[in-house]
């Protein structure tokens, strides 16, 4: 597994979770913790969803105004669907801006030269248009996809050889 199919397939799992949750936007009311009645106290959240309904997490056991219990129920809020979608979509363009080692950035397509010379008298790089294109636009180094890839760094398919 190259660490390009590595991080889309962590991509593709992230993204098949959050379409598998309740639609965003979700909102944490800090003013609507209360506790479940019985003799186990738990600490429960509100979200609000996109057509008004509310959906309830329990962050644990503890007094309604329990720091860390708060603090959870604020990160599950900040990590609603519609977040997570934006997010993936943002780094799978970052993994297609990737351009391994001796790729071909205009794939199928020759080189265009501004001054019109034969491709075998100048270097493709420089001065086909093309490939200065692709240089403002492609990743040309495996840097940013190893620490996109560096996140998942506990999963069994990843190769340390890939750690920044």
């Amino acid at each position: 597994m190259t660490i390009v199919e590595f991080v889309n397939a962590r991509l593709d799992e992230e993204e098949r979770a959050a379409k598998a949750a309740t639609p965003g936007p979700w909102r944490h009311n800090p003013n609507k913790h209360w506790h479940r009645p019985g003799s186990v106290e738990f600490e429960e959240s509100v979200f609000a969803g996109p057509d008004g309904s509310e959906a309830t997490f329990v962050a644990g056991t503890g007094p309604s105004d329990d720091p860390q219990s708060m603090a959870d129920a604020a990160h599950i809020a900040l990590h609603d669907p519609a977040r997570v979608l934006r997010e993936i979509k943002a780094k799978r363009a970052i993994v297609a801006a990737y351009l391994p080692a001796g790729g071909d950035p205009h794939p199928g397509l020759p080189c265009i030269n501004y001054e019109g010379q034969d491709p075998a008298n100048y270097s493709e790089w420089d001065t086909c248009s093309r490939h200065i294109k692709a240089s403002e636009t492609r990743i040309h180094h495996d840097y940013v996809i190893r620490l996109l890839a560096a996140v998942h760094a506990d999963h069994p398919d990843y190769d340390p050889a890939w750690a920044v």
